[in-house]
């Protein structure tokens, strides 16, 4: 299985799911803190599903070896 393209692929899938969801939020009425504390909380959730892929690839390489 190509583990680089189908967890590259997902990253990038969700990544672009937050960002779309980020516009919407930038147009919500919530106050500028609970927005800026929910953009922070987004990149969290892009940075963690990269180590995810990463650490998926990771393991199904050496699994291989």
């Amino acid at each position: 299985m190509d583990t680089v393209l189908v967890g590259g692929a997902s990253v990038l899938l969700f990544a672009g799911g937050v960002f779309l969801l980020q516009d919407r939020l930038n147009k919500s009425s919530l106050s500028p803190t609970a927005k800026r504390l929910a953009h922070y909380a987004m990149v969290a959730l892009i940075l963690g599903a990269a180590v995810v892929a990463i650490n998926w690839h990771s393991t199904m390489w050496l699994a291989t070896r």
